[in-house]
């Protein structure tokens, strides 16, 4: 529950089990490469990826805590006798390496974003100053910082292909999971830009569609994401 603000309902059970069955691939992958970790290091590779994400959700140390209490328990449950107390040791500590390995690697990218020529880490607030309907379906939103923020007037750096993630508390009870998308604005502008799809059954991209309006505040988190475009274009073959 501690977390639960940071999983879309619509990909967990009752409604799907998208979430879940992701979760388990990602143990499996880590305890396949146990022995291992190479593949899953690599520059722009899984756990990057993953660190990335959790970046954009602004996740702090101390949620891998409850992270790893509840990994562990849903280990013994499903396992169940399998795990000896010798076996739940080694799970306790392969699953406190992996976190620690991730924290390590999310305080420099921390760190970057706040450098980077209008930079910040968490989530900040921007108005919506312009909406343009691209189709039926699809909508392209700019954000700006308001007039008294600290990130009033200035230009957003990032990379091409990264993405940018919107909390919108919709019900306001703190609970709609933030989204993200990719960044369409050009680099170094001062505004960000987002476009969003209407999705069938989908909460934020429906109200984004039938409720959001010029004026409106959201909270945004800078852009992040390991899915960039190369600096150099690869020769042909």
């Amino acid at each position: 529950p501690e977390l639960k603000q940071f999983f879309n309902t619509s990909h967990n059970v009752p409604i799907s089990d998208h979430q879940p069955k992701a979760l388990a691939a990602s143990i499996i992958a880590y305890a396949t490469n146990i022995n291992d970790l190479a593949p899953l290091l690599v520059e722009g590779g899984p756990i990057e990826s993953i660190c990335h994400r959790h970046v954009a959700l602004a996740i702090h140390p101390m949620q891998y805590v409850v992270v790893h209490e509840n990994l562990m328990a849903a280990i013994g449950e499903v396992l169940g006798e399998v795990v000896t107390p010798a076996i739940a040791a080694a799970w306790s500590e392969a699953v406190l390496f992996l976190a620690k390995a991730m924290i390590d690697t999310e305080e420099p990218l921390y760190q970057m974003v706040e450098r980077r020529e209008g930079g910040w880490s968490g989530f900040a607030e921007f108005e919506v100053s312009k909406i343009v309907a691209l189709t039926e379906v699809v909508k392209q939103v700019s954000f700006r910082p308001p007039a008294d923020s600290p990130l009033s007037g200035k230009k957003f750096a990032f990379t091409e292909g990264q993405y940018l993630t919107i909390q919108i508390d919709i019900d306001g009870d703190g609970l709609t999971a933030p989204r993200h998308y990719t960044a369409t604005s050009p680099t170094g502008a001062d505004y960000l830009q987002c476009t969003i799809k209407k999705q069938t059954g989908g909460k934020v991209s429906t109200y984004v569609h039938e409720q959001l309006k010029v004026g409106d505040k959201v909270t945004l988190a800078t852009p992040m994401g390991v899915f960039i475009l190369p600096e150099e274009p690869s020769s042909s073959v």
